[in-house]
């Protein structure tokens, strides 16, 4: 085992020749130093992308502070009273689009580490803008990735119909995972004082207009704001508001399964109580094994009482147990002494 040397870089080395791959002492450090540098490299760009979304926090937390005490609260500010007051959005905008500002002129390794994080600033700066758009007519349906294209601007005309495929969770804010016609799933999350009616996991999430969004946590979706409210419905199932009816093969093929779970159960509830009725008199034909000892040491008794020769006993208790079942009690044997 040779002797091993790091740097002040925390790269590896043979101690004695001081390479990182050497042949002397049979050695290859090259891929620990790649996953060395790798791992500062990961470390940098996640404390830059950390610094900038604690100032973007920041400046958020100040701009609602502001707002709070231009409203005259005389009560600390919380977010749980910040939600339940009506509020006006345009200074948290503002903030955020000074903030996109400072960060092109001045943050270039965390504008670099952010991996275009200044989408972010530009897309809640864009969250105040009007929504609107909800005209009349069949609206052209657009995916979550051709909403992505468009930047943060809204799809003026065009439909965003999701299947709520989470269950809507109104900790902060509610938020729910939304699969579109493409099978796609991004977040949607609404910013709104009122969250749309309705949502609830497995049904369908309508939006005219909508707008994408890219989040502080690197995850990306939809942001519902006041104004976009009344551009958004919810229904209960999707067949029946695009007017999708099934197949007539599937139809047909739904149709047969459901008569033959009928027949298997007329068959279940009528054949075998009967089969079940005829099981004693069915045994009594085949080896005196299979007489049921309910009727068989009952049957076997009379014989032996009534004189029967052993060779006659077993004949004498199927015929006894036969015309006990069928007739009722009373069998007189005909294999005793009264019969001779």
């Amino acid at each position: 085992m040779h002797d091993l040397y790091t740097d002040s870089h925390g790269k590896c080395f043979c101690a004695q020749h001081r390479r990182e791959v050497c042949h002397e002492c049979c050695c290859d450090h090259r891929l620990t130093n790649w996953l060395t540098k790798l791992g500062s490299w990961t470390d940098a760009q996640s404390e830059a992308l950390n610094d900038k979304m604690d100032r973007l926090q920041e400046v958020e937390h100040r701009a609602m502070l502001a707002q709070w005490r231009a409203e005259g609260h005389a009560e600390p500010l919380t977010l749980r009273r910040w939600r339940r007051l009506p509020l006006q959005r345009g200074s948290v905008a503002e903030a955020a689009t000074a903030v996109s500002a400072a960060a092109a002129e001045g943050a270039g390794a965390a504008a670099a580490g952010s991996g275009g994080a200044g989408a972010v600033e530009a897309s809640a700066a864009a969250g105040g803008n009007g929504g609107g758009g909800g005209g009349s007519g069949k609206a052209e349906l657009v995916s979550w990735k051709q909403l992505a294209a468009l930047g943060g601007r809204p799809a003026e005309g065009k439909l965003l119909e999701l299947r709520i495929v989470s269950q809507p969770v109104p900790f902060l804010r509610h938020t729910f995972e939304g699969k579109d016609h493409r099978g796609e799933v991004l977040r949607v999350a609404c910013y709104s004082d009122e969250a749309p009616q309705g949502l609830a996991l497995g049904r369908v999430f309508r939006w005219r207009s909508p707008r994408f969004h890219q989040f502080m946590d690197g995850s990306s979706g939809a942001r519902i704001e006041d104004e976009d409210v009344g551009n958004i419905t919810v229904a209960d199932n999707l067949m029946a508001a695009r007017t999708h009816q099934p197949a007539p093969a599937v139809a047909m093929f739904k149709r047969f399964l459901t008569l033959l779970m009928v027949a298997l159960f007329v068959m279940l509830a009528v054949v075998a109580p009967m089969a079940a009725a005829d099981g004693p008199r069915r045994a009594l034909q085949g080896k005196p094994t299979d007489i049921p000892p309910k009727w068989g040491n009952k049957c076997q008794k009379i014989c032996k009482e009534a004189g029967c020769p052993p060779e006659a006993i077993l004949d004498c208790t199927v015929a006894c147990v036969d015309y006990s079942q069928t007739v009722g009690a009373g069998y007189t044997p005909t294999c005793g002494p009264s019969r001779k």
